[in-house]
């Protein structure tokens, strides 16, 4: 999706063999408290030569089925 001529991306990685993945979520912009369930992604707005700061993709506490799949088997 592009908006005002930037991407909207989320912020997903992966490990290397695709067992685990760790997301910018709602429950780590607030430190992952454990009162915290919301795991939605949220979307980083990117330009291409710009850095997009504090963006941390911190959540790997995530259930299993709360992120894509890896997208390279």
């Amino acid at each position: 999706m592009t908006l005002f001529g930037r991407k909207l991306l989320s912020q997903i990685a992966y490990t290397l063999d695709g067992s685990r993945a760790g997301g910018y979520t709602q429950i780590a912009t607030c430190g992952l408290s454990v009162k915290g369930n919301d795991y939605t992604l949220i979307p980083v707005s990117v330009r291409a030569g710009e850095i997009s700061a504090g963006i941390d993709g911190g959540d790997w506490y995530a259930p299993a089925d709360a992120f894509p799949p890896h997208p390279v088997p």
